[in-house]
């Protein structure tokens, strides 16, 4: 979904057409809340197979976790959301492309973070099958 998320913002610097700022903001934006609940999830699973205090990788990832977090509710959910509402109210601006950089920013930390969780998730499992 970051992926995702990332192509449609990023489809749209170029252009600089209105609507489809507008459009790929609206998409982000309703996208959002299915990426919380999704990473939520995937926390909570997490959490569930380290049965108690982790460590080791696990711990590594927990880390990632908390700041994968972090990002997305204190920069990620809020530019979505302002982003989303600036291109329903108002031209495209300076204000906007900043912010847009914050939010391609964060977003291309957090798709790292999560990558990197994935990367140590796939070494755990492959030495739990040994």
């Amino acid at each position: 979904m970051i992926v995702a998320f990332l192509a449609v913002t990023l489809s749209t610097l170029g252009g600089g057409a209105v609507a489809d700022a507008g459009t790929s903001k609206a998409v982000v934006w309703y996208g959002v809340k299915w990426l919380v609940v999704a990473l939520a999830a995937a926390g909570m699973t997490g959490k569930a197979m380290c049965r108690g205090r982790p460590g080791g990788l696990a711990a590594v990832k927990f880390r990632r976790m908390k700041i994968v977090a972090a990002n997305g509710i204190l920069i990620l959910v809020p530019c979505a959301y302002l982003l989303y509402a600036r291109t329903q109210v108002a031209p495209v601006n300076g204000w906007y492309a900043a912010l847009q950089i914050v939010e391609i920013a964060a977003g291309i930390v957090n798709l790292a973070l999560l990558a990197a969780n994935m990367r140590d998730g796939l070494r755990m499992r492959a030495r739990r099958i040994q």
